[in-house]
């Protein structure tokens, strides 16, 4: 295992041995904020009837907010925690989650892929590993992508979290796809971004 997946695991690890389940588990506060942002990602198409990969699905609480908002999704769920993925497959029986670490998946493509928090953590080599996580979403979906970062202007970049200016990363994706947008004003800490293909 590489050595930024065990540095992700460990992170998440903490989070599932102190809260067990529900949003506090994956690193959010609460329920609020983490469908919040689960909005902001949505506003990257129509997702009735299309494919979805949730990259760093967590214990696939994305999968239930698709499924109360859209019809006919085909969700697939993917994590480097057995942990997330063992939960998420007990809750939601009718869903299809996978032990993956997306720097290394080759399923696909989906017509959507979306992120919640996965370029949150800090690693060695933080920005080119996921810059280029980014590149391969992009080209990995056939509509759109849509992901979330934390905003350096409210939150710090510090030893165990990845801040990012909006504005930077908006430009890196415009050389990926001419329409893409950023989502703010939703959360302080946050920045969505939403690329349409």
């Amino acid at each position: 295992m590489r050595e930024t997946s065990k540095k992700i695991l460990s992170f998440y690890d903490q989070h599932i041995d102190e809260f067990g389940s529900g949003p506090r588990a994956v690193g959010w506060s609460d329920t609020k904020s983490q469908e919040t942002r689960f909005a902001a990602m949505c506003k990257v198409g129509d997702l009735d009837n299309r494919s979805v990969l949730d990259v760093g699905c967590g214990l696939g609480d994305f999968y239930i907010y698709l499924k109360d908002r859209y019809q006919g999704v085909e969700y697939t769920g993917i994590d480097i925690n057995p942990r997330y993925i063992e939960q998420a497959k007990a809750l939601y029986l009718d869903a299809h989650f996978e032990v993956a670490d997306f720097g290394a998946y080759e399923s696909g493509p989906f017509d959507y892929i979306c992120a919640s928090g996965v370029f949150a953590v800090k690693i060695p080599n933080y920005r080119e590993v996921y810059f280029g996580q980014i590149k391969k979403m992009v080209k990995m979906a056939r509509k759109g992508v849509s992901f979330t970062m934390l905003n350096e202007k409210n939150h710090p970049n510090d030893e165990t979290y990845a801040a990012y200016s909006a504005e930077k990363v908006k430009n890196f994706c415009l050389t990926l796809a001419d329409d893409s947008i950023l989502v703010q004003d939703y959360l302080p800490h946050d920045f969505t971004v939403v690329i349409r293909k």
